[in-house]
């Protein structure tokens, strides 16, 4: 039993990762923090916003028994309730990093999801590349701060179907006209994406 989970279910061969204490790498997806207090509802649950600006929910969860997620008022938040909060990730790799000494860590998804459209013929998702760089920034100050990270995946290249908003809810820095043969149309955050990798290159490298 670990932090009171079963884990008789594993085959022998896996315990065997725990009882050397490590693994090639941690592979993290990474979009928000999750604040949590003491469960105080008895019902194991996961709460979404699958209908975007037109409701108030806020994304979360319970596990009973453990904890529930808690809401900051204060904090910003995307249209479909789920927190954005740039130094999160800096609190997170700092978090890993402490705990698996040692250990090289990769971002293998982060992102920001928002309604995409398209005006002469251009996607200026202003919002995109604010929170981006803002998650950019703070994984940069964890690395000069000591942190093994050694990639980032940005989720994602082009727009793809959400399981819980279908193609309404856009993630990629390339858009996808799904009603015009799946024309590609590059959004300023692929732009600035581009931009910033190589000035990142330049000037740590």
């Amino acid at each position: 039993m670990t932090l009171g989970i079963d884990l008789s279910f594993m085959k022998d061969e896996d315990k065997e990762i725990f009882e050397e204490g490590k693994v090639d790498f941690i592979g993290v997806n990474f979009y928000c923090r999750n604040l949590v207090g003491p469960d105080k509802y008895g019902k194991s649950q996961v709460s979404y916003n699958n209908k975007g600006s037109e409701s108030n929910a806020i994304e979360g969860s319970v596990i009973k028994g453990w904890f529930a997620s808690q809401d900051d008022p204060y904090a910003e938040k995307n249209q479909w309730g789920r927190e954005v909060y740039g130094k999160s990730m800096y609190d997170g790799l700092l978090y890993l990093s402490n705990m698996y000494p040692n250990t090289p860590i990769y971002i293998t998804e982060n992102g920001h999801a928002s309604y995409d459209e398209v005006e002469n013929g251009q996607v200026n998702d202003f919002e995109r590349v604010r929170i981006m760089r803002s998650f950019l920034e703070w994984l940069i100050v964890a690395k000069r701060e000591g942190v093994d990270v050694r990639g980032y995946y940005m989720w994602s290249t082009m727009d793809l179907y959400s399981w819980v908003n279908g193609y309404k809810k856009r993630y990629g820095l390339v858009y996808v006209d799904f009603e015009n043969k799946f024309e590609r149309i590059p959004k300023m955050s692929y732009f600035w994406y581009k931009s910033f990798i190589s000035e990142y290159q330049k000037k740590y490298e």
